[in-house]
């Protein structure tokens, strides 16, 4: 049992309330493994409770006793931050969307057909803020039109602002994708999360998905625990084998069908409890 702490798990900035967006019963009962109830930071609780905390960190200052900035600091996880120090450590092969434009929303939706000859040999556009934060969910999108004013309606209907700063990269066909979480420099648990183009939420162990990270994660973290989406290629692609998609924060992330069981245990054990 553990008395009169709490694991503080967000490193939103704001004061929009966000969690994993996993039921709350999933984690109330991996939690319940440790004599941790699950708190969301606009809840009542009682005086020395043992509480796992998802909300912002607004809300979060206003209590006492946190293990706050257990993820570090969540810029470490922008791609325009992280993509250096991707190259300073000559691991730019591992990296799928390596080949990347950065520039704002508003921009990229200007230069929509420079950025079709940019990319010369691509079908579409990859799309993600380069905030780990995301303000949207990255996606493809196509180098026409149509693709142009489908990004335009994902801005609008996720109330972005267009002055926010997007990676643009090439999009590729891509069979299977999944989610690593990484605890303490560590693989904790990972989870498949898309088959063939449609969301598949099981546990599928990949060795060579798993060897890759393992090697990548031996040269460069750029936080102690963050998530690694990880693809394997499809026909038609560029590439073939496995490549790293993108790094997201812990608490910004789905966890699919992580073990969440696990994810709590080793937070616990980093923590030294």
């Amino acid at each position: 049992m553990i008395n009169n702490e709490h694991i503080f798990l967000d490193n939103q900035e704001n004061d929009q309330f966000t969690s994993f967006g996993e039921p709350v019963e999933d984690w109330t009962k991996a939690a319940g493994y440790f004599g941790l109830k699950v708190f969301f930071a606009n809840a009542l609780h009682a005086p020395g409770d043992c509480i796992l905390v998802r909300g912002t960190i607004e809300n979060c200052r206003k209590m006492k006793g946190l293990w706050s900035g257990i993820y570090g600091d969540c810029r470490a996880l922008d791609s325009d931050h992280y993509f250096l120090k991707i190259k300073e450590h000559n691991l730019g092969d591992y990296f799928l969307n390596y080949e990347n434009a950065m520039m704002t929303a508003s921009r990229a939706i200007e230069d929509w057909t420079f950025l079709k000859h940019y990319f010369q040999d691509c079908n579409g556009f990859f799309i993600r803020p380069c905030s780990c934060r995301k303000q949207f969910t990255g996606g493809s999108y196509g180098t026409t039109t149509i693709g142009r004013e489908a990004f335009k309606e994902t801005l609008r209907s996720n109330k972005v602002s267009r002055p926010l700063k997007v990676q643009i990269s090439p999009s590729w066909p891509i069979d299977a994708e999944w989610r690593f979480v990484i605890i303490d420099r560590q693989v904790s648990t990972y989870s498949l999360y898309k088959k063939d183009g449609i969301l598949d939420e099981r546990i599928l162990p990949d060795k060579r998905a798993e060897d890759m990270v393992v090697n990548v994660i031996s040269q460069f973290n750029p936080l102690d625990n963050y998530t690694i989406d990880v693809a394997k290629m499809g026909v038609g692609s560029r590439f073939q084998g496995y490549k790293i998609i993108e790094y997201n924060g812990l608490s910004t992330s789905g966890l699919y069908a992580c073990d969440r069981k696990k994810i709590i245990e080793d937070l616990l054990r980093q923590r030294g409890v």
